[in-house]
């Protein structure tokens, strides 16, 4: 069960840094 947490968990960070990455620019422009 543990082992399927981690797999969602590692595909959900790599869609989060994704969407980071396309909105970089304007994440970085934001305070903190």
């Amino acid at each position: 069960m543990n082992e399927i947490k981690k797999a969602i968990d590692s595909v959900i960070l790599k869609q989060v840094i994704k969407v980071k990455y396309k909105y970089a620019p304007a994440v970085c422009s934001l305070p903190g």
